[in-house]
């Protein structure tokens, strides 16, 4: 029951952050607008991490639109084997996000690398930057998580693109005292709290700039979820203290 009122309090913040970022996004008539493909597997669209990410964006008085690809256990090479991806791959992106599983492992490592090649190759037309979304281990695997990002980095590195570290980002929120539960109870996948923070991570690296809640929570100062949040914010910072001018230094490949 107290899992349940937990999750219930994340919900409830979550729409509240919708409400006020909206709002703000309005007020402050956003000067530019990023159009960002997402392209992944459950770690995506459980609790609509993309979603999350308009609102922290809006929270800077950006809009970004968002489309999202995304199904159960997919890494990306079954998206290319699919092909539900060549013709969104076609239209204009600011950005491309591409997440499979943690692909720690030898194997998955050179899969991960041999696809983002190929969508790189397939994007080098059109102005795209690409960003590599690092997945945590299931929690019984937690160890491997420097592995896992070390995967993502080395990946990125290959194609000119840049990394999103959500996993180093869990891997330091998990060492905090205090911290909530990322994980649900299949251990795998993530609570509104990890999907969050992996949305502060992508939203730092996708704009370049400094995405936290804490302004945006004025209006919640007495309750329990804003230091909640600032844990969060912390971990995201800490582990993107040095990807994000990578990501906003890279150039999208130019029209030719």
């Amino acid at each position: 029951m107290q899992q349940g009122r937990a999750r219930m309090s994340w919900f409830a913040l979550l729409c509240m952050l919708l409400v006020v970022s909206v709002a703000k996004a309005a007020d402050n008539e956003p000067h530019r607008k990023l159009r960002v493909l997402f392209v992944g597997n459950s770690y995506l669209y459980n609790n609509d991490l993309p979603r999350q990410v308009q609102v922290l964006a809006a929270e800077r008085g950006m809009v970004v639109e968002t489309v999202l690809l995304a199904e159960p256990d997919y890494s990306l090479s079954d998206h290319l084997r699919q092909r539900r991806l060549d013709p969104l791959l076609e239209q204009p992106w600011d950005w491309v996000v591409l997440q499979q599983g943690p692909s720690a492992l030898p194997e998955s490592r050179r899969e991960l690398a041999r696809s983002a090649r190929r969508i790189a190759q397939r994007l080098e037309h059109e102005p795209t930057r690409i960003a590599l979304m690092s997945a945590w281990p299931a929690q019984r695997n937690a160890a491997m998580s420097s592995q896992a990002e070390a995967s993502y980095r080395g990946a990125a590195n290959a194609i000119s693109a840049c990394v999103l570290p959500v996993a180093t980002a869990w891997r330091l929120m998990l060492q905090r005292p205090g911290a909530p539960d990322l994980y649900q109870p299949d251990r795998l996948h993530p609570t509104p709290a990890g999907s969050l923070l992996a949305a502060m991570v992508v939203t730092r690296g996708l704009l370049g700039t400094d995405p936290s809640l804490q302004r945006g929570t004025s209006a919640r100062e007495e309750g329990e979820e804003v230091p909640l949040l600032r844990l969060l914010d912390e971990a995201a910072q800490e582990a993107d203290s040095q990807e994000a001018a990578r990501c906003a230094s890279i150039p999208g490949t130019p029209k030719q």
